[in-house]
């Protein structure tokens, strides 16, 4: 869609470029939009509790460069000739004077103009393109400031260009009535005009939309039908922070938005229109006292549900995107077992097919050569030299074995556990018993992480507990696998390794180890009384598909 302003390239951080059918959309939404504030007059000369209108400029200036900001001032001054008098003649019996309508006039484009302009240059620079500034304390000092000289000069014209003493108070209720449109209606009018956004996740169910969407109808009825005495000393337009609230912590961006200003027109017509609670407080002594307060907490309120949302789905990109990390963390850390996996058994290979294949020729020709010697001397050499190949071809099995354990090329969990005994057996001398219950399949990276995890459980027992035997008892479900370590030795302080703080190397490694399987390690243990290391494996893959073809 092309747009008029467009230009060759954009700066970072500069607005998106408007189209036309944007620009057009917010040309005919003004005068729609300001003429909803006469309906949330009490009476024709009264101010208005809130005026919608100043959020369609507001947002033309946030989003258009500032070459055009005198067409949008020269629009919005346009309509105020063309359709504002008729509605004051509609409404008031009577045409404004020219002078009054010139003032009203430039007073209605500063109110929306200097707002735009102080968050665009002090605010808005920081912000994405695409994202309207979210109402913050430091929004409403903005907005407040800048809507002071536009309320001031509207409100010095209505009085007839005459000091009253009533004058300041009208000029706060412009201001809020200002602050109050800008903040309700600009993230919908923006919504409107801008490129739909990644819906983001929100943690709303079902119940959520109908407990709020209920009591929102039961407060607008109340508010609506029901005479409240004490209205005016505890305004009932309080109780809508609840639904604001719930809104704002549970629901997305638009859903806040409309609540926003499904909240605020329920209370500005209930009380501009003299509706059950509010019945009796539209009359001129009264109306003055009751509707700047009223602005005030619905300032509040608004703004800080859009606030408070805006901090929440921030809480939720950064949880989810902190998630994801740590799923593309554990999928790197189970590719890279599996690297080793494959380095190990190639390496394996290689000592077995080379370096194994070179000794053993060597031990059978020093075993040929032996009856050719002679001499004591050459037969004690060849000795020693038989001894010392015989050594190293030994050296090198241990090592093939520790790089690629035969015991994995079993596909049963309890031959592959009774392997790693006896390999334990044989080499440390250390007695293992295992003790499986359960049956199921179980896949070939399930156990290579099953053998790995316990040979680092077994080796940490045989050096640290001072005892000489231990216990591998493994209860085999579904959906999991339960491993259990038991030694009965020393112990140790089992709070600080199940925190990691006193974790050794080998220990951290197992922990990311088992995380990238989606499993955990548990140690229960206290010093003189042994220790007991429970495993918890998922036999499912840990990734979901979802997230397989993310990191992919």
């Amino acid at each position: 869609m092309s747009s008029p302003n467009v230009p060759s390239s954009r700066k970072p951080g500069a607005p998106r470029p408007l189209g036309r059918s944007a620009i057009a959309f917010l040309v005919f939404a003004y005068p729609l939009l300001f003429v909803l504030g006469y309906a949330l007059k009490p009476w024709p000369s009264a101010p208005a509790a809130l005026w919608p209108g100043y959020a369609v400029p507001f947002i033309a200036y946030l989003r258009l460069p500032p070459r055009w900001w005198p067409l949008v001032a020269l629009l919005g001054a346009g309509w105020e000739f063309a359709v504002f008098p008729l509605v004051d003649r509609f409404v008031t019996g009577a045409y404004p004077g020219l002078a009054t309508e010139m003032a009203l006039a430039v007073a209605n484009v500063l109110t929306s103009l200097l707002p735009a302009a102080l968050s665009r240059y002090l605010i808005a620079g920081r912000l994405g393109d695409s994202s309207f500034p979210n109402p913050s304390p430091l929004w409403l000092v903005v907005f407040a400031l800048g809507v002071i000289p536009g309320a001031a000069l509207g409100t010095y014209a209505h009085a007839g260009f005459t000091l009253s003493p009533a004058l300041a108070q009208n000029v706060a209720i412009w201001g809020a009535s200002a602050v109050l449109g800008i903040i309700c209606f600009s993230p919908v009018v923006h919504g409107m005009i801008s490129p739909s956004a990644p819906v983001r996740r929100t943690t709303a169910r079902p119940w959520d939309l109908l407990a709020v969407g209920t009591l929102t109808v039961g407060l607008s009825a109340w508010l609506m039908l029901v005479h409240t005495a004490w209205a005016t000393q505890y305004p009932p337009q309080f109780l809508f922070g609840v639904p604001l609230v719930w809104l704002a912590l549970r629901f997305s961006r638009a859903a806040v938005s409309y609540g926003v200003v499904i909240a605020a027109l329920t209370v500005c017509v209930a009380s501009a229109q003299d509706f059950g609670a509010f019945a009796g407080m539209t009359s001129p002594g009264v109306w003055a006292e009751v509707v700047f307060p009223m602005q005030l907490f619905l300032v509040t309120a608004c703004g800080g549900a859009h606030l408070i949302n805006l901090l929440t789905l921030k809480e939720h990109a950064l949880v989810g995107e902190l998630g994801r990390t740590n799923e593309r963390l554990h999928q790197y850390a189970h590719e890279l077992d599996e690297a080793e996996d494959t380095a190990r058994r190639a390496t394996a290979s290689d000592l077995h097919d080379g370096v194994g294949q070179v000794l053993a020729g060597q031990a059978m020709l020093l075993g040929a050569l032996k009856p050719m010697v002679t001499g004591a001397l050459a037969h004690t050499l060849l000795d020693d030299a038989m001894v010392a190949s015989h050594e190293a071809q030994k050296g090198i099995r241990t090592m093939i074995q520790d790089l690629s354990p035969p015991e994995l090329e079993e596909t049963s969990i309890e031959r592959v556990l009774q392997g790693l005994a006896r390999l334990f057996d044989t080499r440390y001398r250390f007695k293992v018993s295992v003790h499986v219950a359960g049956t199921g399949t179980i896949s070939e990276d399930l156990l290579r992480v099953t053998y790995r995890v316990v040979r680092e459980l077994l080796f940490n027992a045989y050096k640290h507990s001072r005892t000489d035997r231990a216990d591998v008892i493994v209860d085999q479900f579904a959906e999991h696998l339960d491993i259990a370590v038991v030694d009965h030795g020393v112990g140790f302080d089992a709070a600080r390794r199940n925190s990691e703080a006193g974790a050794s190397f080998g220990l951290l490694h197992l922990n990311e180890r088992l995380r990238s399987a989606g499993g955990s390690v548990e140690f229960d243990s206290a010093p003189g009384q042994g220790c007991r290391a429970n495993v918890r494996l998922p036999v499912d893959p840990v990734l979901a598909p979802t997230t397989r073809a993310e990191l992919a």
